[in-house]
C-alpha cells in the first residue's frame, strides 16, 4: 500500500484527485490533503491539513502538486507560485520526507505553450521548445517550477517527475470560480432570467474554432494512474479570455497514448454533470434539471 500527499486538495484538480484515490484504499493507505482553504468531507483514509504548519511528521512515496495561486500579473504568478513550490519542497528535505518520495507530479497548464500570449502552434506538444526570455511578453511561471522540481530530483536521485498541462479544465471546486464552466453557468442562468437567447459570449472567429477541455474527474483518473455571491465571483475576464481566442488549441495527447492512457470524456456531460453540482451546491438556481 501507497501514500500520497496532494497540494491544492480543495481545487479544481486536486479535489478529483484526492476523490479519486480515496475510492481504492486498498491501494492508498493514507492520503494527506493539503489546502490553504477550509476542508471538505472526506473518508477516513485522508488527513487534511494546512500547507503552512502540517507538514511535518507527513511522509508519503507520492505527491500531486496541484496548488496554484493566481495573482494579478504574470510577474506575481512567476514569484508566487515559484516560491510556493520551492518552499514546498525545501520543507520535505527539512523533515526528511523528501527520503520516501518515489514520484512528483506536477500540473500545471496549457499556458506552458504560450496561449495567453500568442498563437501557439497546432497540435501542441511537449517537445516544444520552451518560451523563456521574450521581453516584452510576460513569463510564464510553469518554466520555474519545472526548473525547481528538476533540480530538486537531481538532489535526490530517488524521486522521479511527471509533468501535466490540463487546459479548460471542467469541474467542481468550493469558492472557485475562474474556471471557464462555473462562468459560463452563471452566464445562461443570467440569460435564462432576463428570457434572453442563449448568445455565444464569445468572439465570433473563436465560436469556429478548435478547443481542447479537460475533465477533472478524468484527469484524476489519469493522475492515478501515472503513479500506479456566485454572480460576484464570477470570474468574467476568464471567460473572455477563452471564448475571446481568434485561434485554435489543440492540444496532442500522443505522449499519453504511447504511456497506454485511452481515457477520455465527453465533452457536453462532463459540462451536464458539472452544472449539477453547481446546482447542488446552489451556486446556480435549480432550473435546468442537472442535478440529481
Amino acid at each position: 500500500m501507497s501514500s500520497a500527499i496532494v497540494t491544492g486538495a480543495t481545487g479544481i484538480l486536486g479535489r478529483e484527485i484526492v476523490d479519486r484515490l480515496a475510492q481504492n484504499p486498498e491501494q492508498w493507505k493514507t492520503i494527506y490533503a493539503i489546502s490553504r482553504s477550509q476542508r471538505d468531507q472526506y473518508p477516513p483514509n485522508i488527513k487534511h491539513g494546512f500547507i503552512a504548519k502540517d507538514l511535518q511528521g507527513v511522509e508519503a512515496e507520492y505527491v500531486f502538486f496541484a496548488a496554484y495561486l493566481q495573482k494579478d500579473s504574470e510577474k506575481e504568478n512567476w514569484d508566487a507560485n515559484g516560491d510556493m513550490l520551492r518552499n514546498f519542497l525545501a520543507a520535505l528535505e527539512k523533515t526528511g520526507a523528501a527520503d520516501k518520495i518515489k514520484r512528483i507530479l506536477l500540473i500545471t497548464g496549457a499556458k506552458q505553450y504560450g496561449v495567453h500570449r500568442c498563437v501557439p502552434s497546432n497540435p501542441m506538444e511537449d517537445s516544444e521548445p520552451w518560451h523563456r526570455e521574450d521581453p516584452p511578453l510576460p513569463p510564464i511561471f510553469y518554466n520555474l517550477q519545472q526548473d525547481i522540481l528538476r533540480a530538486f530530483c537531481e538532489r535526490h536521485p530517488n524521486v522521479s517527475w511527471t509533468v501535466k498541462y490540463p487546459n479548460d479544465v471542467i469541474g467542481f471546486a468550493k469558492d472557485n470560480y475562474m474556471r471557464l464552466a462555473t462562468t459560463l453557468g452563471i452566464y445562461a442562468a443570467i440569460t435564462r432570467e432576463l428570457g434572453r437567447d442563449l448568445e455565444f459570449p464569445g468572439s465570433e472567429t473563436f465560436y469556429t474554432k478548435f478547443d481542447c477541455f479537460t475533465s477533472a474527474r478524468l484527469h484524476a483518473e489519469f493522475c492515478e494512474g501515472l503513479e500506479r455571491d456566485a454572480f460576484d465571483k464570477a470570474t468574467w475576464s476568464y471567460l473572455g479570455f477563452v471564448l475571446g481566442r481568434n485561434f485554435d488549441l489543440v492540444i496532442s495527447m500522443s505522449k499519453a497514448r504511447e504511456m497506454g492512457w485511452t481515457g477520455w470524456a465527453d465533452t457536453w456531460q462532463s459540462l451536464q454533470d458539472f452544472f449539477g453540482q453547481l446546482e447542488t451546491e446552489k451556486i446556480l438556481p435549480r432550473a435546468y434539471g442537472y442535478a440529481r
